[in-house]
C-alpha cells in the first residue's frame, strides 16, 4: 500500500477498516486508493502552485532591483533633514574627498596683480610728472631766449620741449592703461561678489524651504525655476513634515 505519511510503499496491517489499512511502518491509517489520488493530486497542485508564486516573487524582485539602480543613477544628491524618512529616502551614495587647493595660491593672483596694478601707476604719474617738468623747462628756456635775446638757449629749450611733450604723452598713456586695468579688476571683484551674493540668497531659500516647506514654497521654486535639487529638496521637506505630524 501507498502510505500518505511515509510517502513510500509499505506492507499493510489488517484488514481494511473505516479508514483503510494501517501501515507497516508509522501504524497509521491511510486512505483508500480513491481517496489517496485526490490527495496526490491535490499535493501536486499545491506544489505547482508554490512553485508558480516563487517564480513570480524572483521576477518581482530581479525588476525591483533593476529599477532602484536605475532610480540611483539618476538622483540628485540634496542635503535634507537627517530623518528616518530621509534616509529611507535617500538613495546610497559614496562622497567623494573634495580636492583642496592650497590658499596661497588662490590668494596669490589678487595680490600679485594689486601690486602690479600699484607700480604701474606710480610708474605713470612719474613718467607724466617728468615730461610736464621738461616741458615746462623747455617753454621758460624758449621764453628766456626770446625776451632775453640769449639765442644759445633756443635749441636747449626746444630740444626739452620736445622730450618733455613725448614724455608726458607717454606718461598719460600708461597712466590711461593702468587706470583701465584697474577699473577692469574692479568690474570682475563686483562681479564675484554680485555671484557670491546671489549664492548667498540661493543658500537662505534652501534653508527657508527646508525649514518651513509648503506647497506655495514649491511652486514658488516652480515659477522662478529653480534648481531640480532645490525642488527635490522642497518635496523631501514637506514628506518629512508630514512623517513628523502622522508620529
Amino acid at each position: 500500500m501507498w502510505c500518505r505519511h511515509c510517502q513510500q510503499e509499505t506492507p499493510a496491517l489488517g484488514p481494511p477498516g473505516a479508514n483503510g489499512p494501517r501501515c507497516g511502518r508509522c501504524q497509521r491509517t491511510s486512505p483508500s486508493a480513491s481517496e489517496s489520488q485526490p490527495t496526490a493530486a491535490t499535493d501536486d497542485a499545491d506544489d505547482d502552485g508554490d512553485e508558480a508564486r516563487r517564480s513570480i516573487y524572483r521576477t518581482l524582485r530581479s525588476a525591483h532591483a533593476t529599477i532602484s539602480a536605475g532610480e540611483a543613477a539618476r538622483t540628485f544628491r540634496v542635503d535634507v533633514a537627517h530623518t528616518p524618512l530621509a534616509e529611507a529616502l535617500a538613495p546610497p551614495h559614496h562622497h567623494a574627498a573634495p580636492v583642496k587647493r592650497p590658499a596661497s595660491v588662490v590668494r596669490s593672483t589678487p595680490t600679485i596683480s594689486a601690486a602690479y596694478s600699484t607700480r604701474g601707476q606710480l610708474t605713470a604719474w612719474l613718467i607724466t610728472s617728468l615730461g610736464a617738468g621738461c616741458l615746462g623747462l623747455g617753454m621758460g628756456l624758449g621764453a628766456w631766449s626770446l625776451v632775453g635775446g640769449r639765442s644759445e638757449l633756443w635749441n636747449p629749450a626746444v630740444a626739452a620741449a620736445l622730450g618733455g611733450q613725448g614724455l608726458l604723452i607717454i606718461g598719460l598713456l600708461q597712466l590711461l592703461s593702468s587706470l583701465w586695468n584697474a577699473a577692469r579688476q574692479a568690474a570682475g571683484k563686483l562681479s564675484q561678489m554680485h555671484d557670491e551674493l546671489r549664492r548667498m540668497r540661493r543658500t537662505a531659500e534652501e534653508s527657508a524651504s527646508r525649514n518651513h516647506p509648503s506647497a506655495a514654497s514649491f511652486y514658488a521654486d516652480i515659477a522662478r525655476d529653480a534648481s531640480p535639487e532645490m525642488l527635490v529638496g522642497n518635496l523631501r521637506g514637506q514628506l518629512d513634515h508630514l512623517a513628523s505630524r502622522l508620529r
